[in-house]
């Protein structure tokens, strides 16, 4: 055999591992705090946001609204495929284990996405332009990080947030909004 065939041989034979980072905690915060404050600004009133793993899943939000139409198809498509960008965004090379910790969002996404005439790769493009606006970003990283510290939010908290994040209200509202949630407990 030669040098040639034998080359061929061995590279038909050799496996390939993908190596994948464990998804973090970080990870699963922007993720959900990406769908939560979508939800959020689409008016779909997120129940609560969670990087607790549950029925397997990583982490969730819970919303009370679906899409019916095609604006709020769009919005569905992009609520649902936020996490992913968001992921992305956060660290390009564990592409993989994003796209492996959105699978369930990307079977969401795909009835709107057929209504809508569109594939996944312009969902996500519309994602990722959502995603990127400043006043999106920066919701997200607020959301994120009070994710980090308490695990899960509740709808109240996730839209304070959001507000706050818009310079519309300030920590001191946050504070007030657990307040009045511990009372009613």
């Amino acid at each position: 055999m030669r040098l040639f065939e034998q080359t061929q041989v061995s590279i038909k034979n050799l496996t390939r591992e993908i190596v994948m980072r464990p998804q973090t905690d970080t990870d699963k915060a922007y993720h959900e705090a990406a769908h939560a404050v979508a939800d959020t600004r689409f008016g779909c009133h997120p129940v609560k946001a969670s990087i607790k793993p549950s029925e397997g899943t990583l982490g969730s939000v819970s919303s009370l609204d679906g899409w019916d139409d095609s604006e709020t198809a769009r919005n569905y498509v992009i609520s649902c495929l936020a996490g992913y960008v968001t992921e992305i965004r956060l660290d390009s090379s564990n592409e993989q284990a994003a796209r492996l910790g959105a699978s369930r969002d990307f079977e969401m996404a795909s009835k709107p996405l057929e209504q809508l005439n569109m594939d996944l790769q312009s969902g996500i493009a519309i994602a990722k332009e959502w995603v990127n606006r400043s006043e999106n970003w920066k919701a997200i990283e607020l959301v994120a990080q009070e994710l980090l510290i308490h695990e899960e939010l509740v709808g109240d908290e996730i839209e304070t947030l959001v507000v706050i994040a818009d310079g519309e209200a300030t920590r001191e509202t946050l504070a007030s909004v657990r307040l009045i949630q511990r009372l009613n407990r």
